[in-house]
């Protein structure tokens, strides 16, 4: 799968990211203090190689402590499937050959949730 945009919310000095679109290459810019690091640092742990879950306690902004829940979302990531994946999803199933993107939303409380896309929409069901 390859990463084509990503969204943080509700994490340190960032409310809401908004979409953030990702190519080949991406740069990052602003002033310092500006929410730069916490950015990549909510999108690492998306999927570290070493376990670090998001912690509601340190991570969560400090002005909206009210409204901290663990069912929050933190980083949402939108992927498309490679040729070669595609084949093995219809391979396992025959109704995915429409899908051709996944949107992964992870929350404070460690779950998930996940919507797959079509290529094209009129022939979803």
């Amino acid at each position: 799968m390859k990463l084509t945009k990503f969204r943080i919310q509700n994490y340190r000095s960032i409310n809401d990211s908004g979409w953030v679109e990702v190519d080949d290459i991406a740069t990052i810019v602003g002033k310092n203090e500006s929410g730069k690091t916490s950015l990549l640092k909510a999108l690492w742990k998306f999927n570290p190689f070493k376990e670090e879950p998001y912690s509601l306690d340190r991570e969560w902004p400090r002005g909206r402590r009210k409204e901290r829940s663990g069912d929050q979302p933190v980083c949402s990531a939108a992927f498309t499937y490679i040729d070669e994946e595609l084949t093995q999803l219809c391979g396992i199933d025959d109704t995915t050959k429409h899908l051709n993107a996944v949107q992964i939303t992870k929350k404070y409380d460690g779950s998930s949730t996940y919507s797959f896309y079509p290529k094209h929409p009129s022939t979803a069901t």
